[in-house]
């Protein structure tokens, strides 16, 4: 195997980068046949530093019968925002990633052949039974060139349980969760506790080893979501209210409870509403700064009262392919924005003209059932089409609405075709729903007015969307930007200050792409920036200041505690 392994290097060394695609891709195969068993607490699989933990008890929760949707690269056009350098909008670094040299592949084939040959001991599970998830902790011993894991949990004496599921994560499958047991309880016995009653402790034996792990199920997207977000659904808005934000030190909305009456966003008192803030990126290209602190700096420093979270769909780590972990991450700035009093749009973010159906109706469900009746919540089904016309995108968002509508009447944002810059399908037909905005992006550096293509920033869009709402559209402005939606151009500050001047008017609520650090014009914060030293004036770009200190202006008044 060594003398194998020394030759394969060699091998390697000898290739050219351009020459590299049959033999990575054979490696990567190998690399997801290995024993590996991901070390990382479940809890902390989303990466970030204020994860909830699970609470150790079976959640109650509802099953879930998912369509297994075959996951498509993204259909977009030249014009989607291919550009890496800049916005960062399309398929993340997909067009200019680094190449390697002889020496760094063959380090990287060193590493694969070392994750083939060195099983690493299976950690963080969790079991499953009656669609209820908690996490597990097993006695553990070598066995053969595998290991054997030993679990005891606890159910109630009376249970009509049957069968047991256990799952874990392999770092090969990039932090899939993969069915490691499926069968039927054994070897019970029963105790009588003094608070709980009469209780049974059962022990599952399983044997882990390393030909079995390139066959095992994945989780589907369904049980994600009843692990993350059913599995301890609030059953009313009420008890949420009384459970998390009047038991603790949670700030409410500056609104309230949102509704639109015609085109304007009303407040619970009445009053017209303009929310101002900032987005996030993508969630699976910039996971740390989807926490508590983000959110936090961000209200406090920025004085931002909305905070846009695009939940990556397509694309390499996004949530098609890796749900548990980007569900994690939404779950984590959610309820950070619930904590700081701040409105969060969930944002069902991809650019292209796929309809993902069946998976969105089935995380909008999930998402509105687990905060009903929560106020801060806002709710965008589409991040942006390209093709298509607003009568093929009408279908995909009436089947969202009612996702959403059969669990709570928060305002929700529909997309509109042509990168959500042509407005006159929504204007001539729009959906007669109560509490439905619709969504229009500009960046100020592009031309493409005409609604073709890009997110054109021209006075010819900036003309039509005037025209729009003053015919009575409600819009809300989910995205723009100062530079270009494409390029790294420099910044546009006067058409920008037309942009604004024009829906600070008229009260459009507006938020800027994005608190990331990608070095570019078009960006906030220099590269390297922490969420801790958001609130510092040095991080900063051009792009920065400037933004900020048009947030200052429209919220001057801190509502943050001393």
């Amino acid at each position: 195997m060594l003398v194998s392994a020394f030759f394969l290097i060699i091998l390697c060394t000898f290739f050219e980068v351009g020459e590299m695609t049959d033999l990575g891709q054979n490696a990567i195969s190998a690399v997801q046949n290995s024993p590996q068993i991901r070390h990382n607490a479940f809890d902390q699989m989303a990466t970030s530093s204020r994860q909830q933990p699970f609470r150790n008890e079976l959640y109650g929760g509802t099953s879930s019968n998912v369509e297994n949707e075959e996951i498509y690269p993204t259909q977009n056009t030249a014009r989607n925002r291919g550009f890496k350098v800049g916005r960062g909008k399309g398929i993340k670094r997909q067009q200019q990633q680094p190449q390697r040299g002889p020496i760094g592949m063959a380090m990287l084939y060193i590493i694969m052949l070392v994750s083939m040959l060195v099983p690493q001991i299976p950690q963080n599970l969790m079991i499953q039974n009656n669609n209820k998830f908690m996490p597990i902790k097993p006695q553990i011993r070598a066995y053969g060139n595998g290991y054997e894991c030993n679990f005891r949990y606890k159910m109630p004496a009376n249970s009509n349980v049957k069968n047991v599921k256990i799952w874990g994560t392999m770092e090969s499958t990039k932090r899939h969760m993969l069915l490691l047991v499926d069968k039927e309880i054994e070897s019970c016995q029963t105790e009588e506790l003094e608070e709980q009653g009469t209780v049974a402790y059962c022990d599952t034996k399983v044997r882990i080893e390393p030909e079995q792990l390139a066959q095992l199920q994945r989780m589907t997207v369904g049980e994600a979501i009843d692990a993350v977000f059913r599995g301890d659904a609030y059953d009313d808005g009420d008890a949420f209210r009384q459970q998390n934000l009047a038991a603790s030190s949670a700030m409410p909305p500056p609104y309230g409870r949102l509704t639109v009456s015609g085109n304007k966003l009303i407040g619970q008192s009445g009053q017209i509403v303009q929310l101002t803030g900032m987005s996030l990126f993508w969630s699976q290209w910039n996971e740390r700064f989807w926490n508590s602190m983000t959110v936090k700096k961000l209200k406090c420093d920025w004085h931002v009262n909305v905070i846009r979270a695009p939940l990556g769909v397509e694309n390499a780590g996004g949530y098609l392919q890796n749900p548990l972990v980007e569900l994690r991450q939404l779950r984590n700035v959610i309820d950070a924005c619930i904590e700081w009093g701040v409105y969060v749009v969930v944002d069902w973010h991809y650019t292209s003209d796929r309809e993902y159906t069946t998976k969105a109706v089935e995380f909008f469900t999930a998402i509105a059932q687990k905060y009903r009746g929560v106020p801060n919540l806002i709710y965008e089904g589409w991040n942006e089409a390209v093709s298509l016309s607003w009568s093929q995108m009408v279908p995909y968002h009436l089947k969202i609405i009612k996702a959403i509508r059969d669990n709570t009447d928060n305002v929700i944002i529909c997309g509109t075709p042509s990168y959500d810059m042509s407005l006159g399908g929504p204007l001539a037909n729009p959906i007669g729903e109560k509490n439905i905005m619709y969504t229009f992006h500009w960046y100020a550096a592009d031309g493409g007015g005409n609604g073709n293509g890009g997110n054109g920033g021209d006075d010819q869009f900036l003309s039509r969307a005037k025209a729009a709402y003053s015919d009575g559209l409600p819009l809300f402005c989910t995205e723009y930007g100062l530079a270009s939606g494409g390029e790294n151009k420099a910044l546009n500050k006067k058409q920008a200050q037309k942009w604004w001047q024009w829906m600070n008017d008229a009260k459009i609520s507006h938020i800027n792409w994005c608190i990331w650090d990608e070095q570019n014009n078009g960006n906030p914060i220099i590269k390297g920036t922490t969420p801790e030293e958001l609130g510092f004036d040095y991080v900063l770009t051009e792009d920065g200041r400037i933004v900020k200190g048009m947030l200052l202006e429209r919220n001057p008044e801190s509502t943050c505690p001393l």
